[in-house]
């Protein structure tokens, strides 16, 4: 095998952190880091790098980081289906948009054709989105909750429009906060505030 570059060989290192971090075993690591490199690197390779990041030490330095993110993992949970091969795909665009966040400083060309180097671009774009959309749903909902106060309780509720078109139906969910709070006259009077269709505690 050609000898591996200093830019190959740190990229190397970042790729198995990731997949250490995703949760990927030593198969889709390897599957995942020759699709990325564009060339194939052995298991004894992968072993040796693996053993340089553990002796290094850059594991329990990096437990809060990005690459443990339940946000980042669920993101992916949600782009895979039944297939296998599809799975493994996802992930590996995935810790190539962690790796180069400027998808223009990097090459993502498959080894078949220009034509696959176009689609990952387009699945990375995705990805993106979704994870942007994960994130201000995640900020959205914090801000609901921490605006409410300590003692108020989320119901959800489903409210009948009364048309004839659809005959009764329930519509909803929508979700209301309810809480009590005192008047002037020291009277409990109860509160009702409207969040959304979405849950904020989820």
């Amino acid at each position: 095998m050609k000898k591996l570059s200093m830019e190959e060989q740190q990229l190397i290192l970042q790729l198995i952190k990731s997949c250490e971090y995703y949760h990927l075993n030593e198969k889709q690591s390897v599957e995942c880091i020759n699709k990325i490199l564009n060339r194939n690197i052995s298991r004894r390779t992968y072993y040796s790098y693996k053993n340089k990041l553990y002796k290094d030490d850059i594991f329990s330095k990096l437990k809060e980081s990005i690459y443990n993110s339940p946000l980042v993992r669920t993101s992916i949970l949600l782009l895979n289906d039944n297939d296998t091969d599809l799975e493994v795909r996802s992930k590996v665009n995935k810790l190539i948009v962690d790796q180069f966040p400027n998808n223009n400083s990097y090459s993502f060309q498959s080894s078949h054709n220009n034509d696959s180097g176009k689609n990952n671009k387009d699945k990375l774009k995705d990805i993106l989105l979704k994870i942007n959309q994960f994130k201000e749903i995640e900020i959205s909902s914090k801000t609901i909750l921490n605006a409410l106060p300590k003692n108020a309780s989320i119901r959800e509720e489903f409210i009948k429009c009364g048309k004839d078109a659809c005959n009764l139906c329930p519509h909803g969910p929508y979700y209301y906060a309810y809480w009590k709070e005192k008047t002037k006259d020291n009277q409990n009077k109860l509160r009702k505030k409207y969040l959304g269709t979405s849950d904020p505690r989820r």
